[in-house]
């Protein structure tokens, strides 16, 4: 999620909540700056099974918000 300025410094908030989910890793790409649509990391989680998988990446997923 983008809150915010159409352009401006990236300010990552959530980070902690989302790495307390169980094999969820959060890959960022270093970039100072964000605006809407531009993509600053992807995550990964491993687990038995895809459905738990999915369930895991979602929750971390809604707790990251990048503002400017």
């Amino acid at each position: 999620k983008f809150y915010g300025r159409i352009k401006g410094k990236a300010i990552l908030q959530g980070l902690e909540k989302a790495y307390e989910i169980d094999q969820v890793k959060v890959h960022l790409y270093g970039k100072e700056t964000v605006s809407k649509g531009r993509k600053m990391g992807h995550m990964t989680v491993v687990d038995e099974k895809i459905e738990d998988g999915l369930e895991k990446v979602r929750k971390a997923h809604s707790f990251l918000q990048f503002r400017s």
